[in-house]
């Protein structure tokens, strides 16, 4: 860095130095000083048209490397614009770092806002909104501090995206300290009497139903799962997130899960355990899907606490989770299992159905014309539409998962998969 270094710089040097390659935004006059910044490791900075564009530029760099990003913003409406992608990016998993300046610490007044110009009461309150952590930086100290905290939730485990704002004043007041440097957390092991907990539930539950999630995705834990679901004979459902988990298998129900056909599926099983997945509203039709008495989960992150009740929740790494209940599994006796139910007609059944029904035909149908024409080594990314609902859903391509720096990504309840 130079003679000279501001706290933009300073900041910048931080997220550098502890892996964000990115930041993407647009200079306002409030936060020039992140333009200004002369910084040997900060991020590369990369100019969009607008805020959202930021915002959404963070989140899918993250999907497509497991890389975090940050997005630098202008104070007022500048932060407010990117709210609609930090919300889709927070519930989704991925860890968008919000950096926007806010206006002068001098010029504020105590009694509320004076009329500065893109002044809000309290600019953070709009990301706390979503569940996130907002830090409110009105020193030099607090500003470094606020970012090393947002760096070390973006990285987990389970990476989590949050709103930094410092004053535009701060932001070009000298920083003379040391940049700090900041450990990794290790990945949560399971508590081996939890565990032994969840080996027992199974143990007696002859009829289990896997369901999985984008956090198996992350935590690269799919051979694991499928060998789980091979060992208890136990028909496997995934998320949206989940989507290429097991493609190919006999035992992936490779279909929507709110379809009736998987509905009487989970409604005949005696144990839903489900892993790496947050089992939101969305994939769950807000929780009226039938549900098997008994129900357990292996995941991270604290939304899945706030969903359905379950017998039994074991908060940890997905892939450490995994290799310790096979091996309680093993010391328990459990016998592998032969499949409880043949799964291998649930598609084509539903397939059919849809097709003679004459207000799903042409869906179905359309599907079917993208799966015949796209190329085999195509991508595919099923962004919020009608028409990607229902490839997204239903398409007969065996879907793969990215491949991407999963120690980054490791053991997220429901990071995105995209295909």
């Amino acid at each position: 860095m130079t003679a000279r270094t501001s706290v933009a710089a300073a900041i910048l040097e931080l997220l550098g130095r502890h892996g964000v390659e990115r930041a993407f935004g647009i200079p306002g006059v409030h936060n020039l000083p992140f333009w200004d910044a002369d910084s040997e490791s900060a991020p590369r900075i990369v100019g969009v048209r607008h805020e959202q564009a930021a915002g959404y530029a963070a989140d899918g760099l993250y999907r497509a490397t497991g890389k975090p990003a940050a997005t630098l913003l202008t104070s007022g409406p500048g932060a407010a614009n990117v709210v609609a992608a930090f919300g889709e990016a927070f519930i989704s998993g991925s860890p968008m770092i919000v950096l926007a300046s806010e206006v002068g610490q001098s010029l504020r007044s105590p009694a509320g806002p004076r009329g500065i110009l893109h002044e809000m009461a309290d600019q953070g309150a709009m990301f706390e909104a979503f569940g996130a952590t907002a830090r409110r930086a009105r020193t030099r100290q607090e500003a470094i501090a606020s970012t090393v905290l947002a760096l070390r939730e973006a990285w987990g485990p389970p990476p989590l995206g949050s709103y930094v704002g410092v004053p535009s004043d701060i932001l070009s007041e000298e920083w003379t300290a040391a940049i700090p440097h900041i450990p990794r957390l290790p990945a949560p092991r399971a508590d081996p009497h939890e565990v032994t907990d969840l080996a027992e539930v199974i143990s007696t539950s002859p009829r289990v139903v896997l369901w999985l999630g984008g956090g198996v995705v992350a935590a690269e834990a799919e051979e694991a799962a499928r060998a789980l679901a091979h060992r208890l004979g136990a028909p496997v459902l995934t998320s949206y997130a989940g989507r290429g988990l097991l493609a190919g298998d006999p035992l992936l129900v490779d279909a929507p899960v709110h379809e009736p056909e998987v509905g009487a599926l989970l409604a005949s099983a005696d144990l839903l355990l489900v892993i790496g997945s947050s089992f939101d509203g969305m994939n769950t039709k807000n929780w009226r899907i039938d549900l098997p008495p008994r129900r357990a989960a292996l995941t991270l992150g604290s939304l899945i606490h706030r969903t359905i009740d379950f017998d039994c929740v074991i908060s940890a790494d997905v892939g450490l989770g995994l290799e310790s209940l096979a091996e309680i599994l093993d010391n328990m006796g459990v016998a592998d299992r032969q499949p409880w139910v043949d799964t291998t007609s649930i598609r084509p059944s539903i397939v059919a159905r849809l097709l003679a029904d004459p207000r799903t035909a042409s869906a179905i149908t359309w599907v079917q014309q993208v799966d015949a024409g796209w190329p085999t080594e195509g991508a595919v990314v099923c962004d919020m539409a009608v028409g990607a609902y229902w490839v997204g859903g239903y398409s007969s391509q065996p879907l793969r998962t990215p491949r991407v720096d999963r120690s980054v990504l490791r053991g997220h309840p429901d990071a995105c998969c995209l295909r």
